[in-house]
């Protein structure tokens, strides 16, 4: 399926009135907008159904109905949803409205345990029982940039008045003993023996 005459259906539907079909894409038009109103007159019908209707006036192969199918399904759900995902979209709205179908049965029937069922199923179908969860404004988010600091006070340690004093004070008693540690762990190239790899 070409992606020209998808984008040309789609903003035909849309109601684009400057779109032109040339002579060779016009059957194609026409078969999706069969395809588009049998979806919209039976949304749970089959696409086997759908394919026995369309080949009565289109010479099709069945895998083509299944292209059209997948397209219509997608434009009603960008419709929906522009910004969810097409399939999920599509299905949430079947599932909507196959719950309706059941709720006019049941009132048909006058069968009051049937809709109450059918409303609850539907009111857990979209979280209505649950908060509305409300994406932030990403463009409003300020990004935390860490700076680096030596200083304790910003974590809530306050230091003592004569904190450098005791800091040189300290730095002196045992910096003898900091030269010594490092001197014995430190490894001078002369320090490392060569091994012969043939050496047991």
């Amino acid at each position: 399926m070409r992606k020209g005459i998808i984008e040309k259906f789609t903003r035909f539907y849309n109601g684009d009135k400057t779109v032109v079909f040339y002579d060779q894409e016009i059957e194609h038009r026409d078969r999706m907008l069969m395809v588009l109103e049998m979806k919209m007159n039976d949304i749970a019908i089959t696409d086997l159904d759908v394919y026995k209707k369309v080949k009565k006036t289109f010479n099709i192969s069945y895998p083509m109905v299944l292209q059209d199918i997948t397209v219509v399904e997608r434009i009603i759900a960008n419709n929906l949803n522009p910004t969810g995902d097409p399939q999920k979209t599509f299905i949430r709205y079947f599932i909507a409205e196959g719950i309706k179908k059941a709720i006019q049965i049941a009132e048909k029937e006058q069968d009051a345990k049937a809709m109450a069922l059918a409303l609850n199923t539907l009111g857990k179908h979209f979280l209505t029982d649950k908060e509305d969860l409300v994406k932030p404004d990403w463009e409003k988010i300020i990004p935390f940039v860490p700076v680096i600091t030596s200083d304790p006070s910003i974590i809530g340690i306050e230091l003592p008045e004569d904190f450098d004093e005791k800091r040189e004070k300290f730095r002196q008693k045992f910096e003898q003993d900091f030269k010594n540690f490092v001197r014995k762990i430190s490894i001078t190239a002369e320090d490392i023996k060569e091994i012969d790899e043939n050496e047991d």
